[in-house]
């Protein structure tokens, strides 16, 4: 990340399913807490697994990309009175100083929503909006302000 020739750096992580405190977790706490790393936002992706609290979103992406003010399901479906979006990946960010936390349904679950021949339009649509909260993205010019 620190090597990397040109700002924002994308980083995915994931803990494939684990309920504990896995690899994906660890590194994203790594990430937060280092001192010469910026994060600008978190995609936080729903799952349904059991015991996990979740953590609060600012706004989620729905499978019909839609932004609402809640969190999603796993299908990308609108918690809407839902309070934390719940997944194997996401317990983590509440401890850290995530300023922007979007969420979004299980990629594999969303009906082929956001598959990668529709070139990922909810994950897409979930970073675009990072970077425009966190004023990165100017979108007349495409770049950093």
């Amino acid at each position: 990340i620190l090597k990397s020739p040109h700002d924002p750096v994308f980083v995915m992580v994931d803990d494939k399913g684990t309920s504990k405190k896995g690899r994906g977790e660890k590194a994203l706490g790594y990430i937060a807490k280092h001192p010469e790393i910026e994060v600008l936002g978190v995609v936080a992706v729903a799952s349904n697994t059991e015991g996990a609290k979740g953590a609060l979103v600012d706004l989620s992406i729905t499978k019909g990309r839609e932004a609402v003010d809640s969190p999603v399901d796993k299908y990308g479906n609108p918690i809407p009175y839902g309070e934390y979006l719940v997944g194997d990946t996401v317990d983590v960010i509440e401890g850290l100083n995530i300023p922007i936390v979007v969420g979004i349904g299980d990629i594999g679950k969303m009906d082929g929503a956001d598959d990668l021949s529709k070139r990922a339009p909810i994950t897409t649509e979930a970073v675009r909006e990072i970077l425009r909260r966190s004023g990165y993205l100017d979108e007349a010019r495409g770049r950093k302000n």
